[in-house]
């Protein structure tokens, strides 16, 4: 069965977005930073705007958890877009 959106199955059946015929990757973007870009990033995967991420990430700070920790994970764990490009 083909998808009707365009959008290439994974193995977990949900779709990936592709861009020029490229799966869109979770990376920290060079443009459009302002502390590391994990916010950039995140809204880019999931096609929606950086502000909107920082703004759902600061409501989020409102709630008990760990926000913070889990930012610095993905500033760490995330790869810049230019050295991510650099080895494909």
């Amino acid at each position: 069965m083909g998808t009707p959106s365009g959008k290439a199955p994974t193995a977990e059946g949900c779709p990936i977005h592709t861009v020029e015929g490229m799966t869109q990757r979770l990376v920290r973007p060079r443009d459009n930073r302002m502390i590391a870009g994990v916010c950039a990033g995140l809204g880019r995967r999931f096609g929606i705007s950086a502000n909107a991420m920082r703004l759902i990430f600061l409501v989020s700070c409102l709630l008990p958890g760990p926000q913070f920790v889990i930012y610095l994970a993905l500033w760490i764990m995330m790869p810049n877009e230019d050295r991510y490009a650099a080895t494909f």
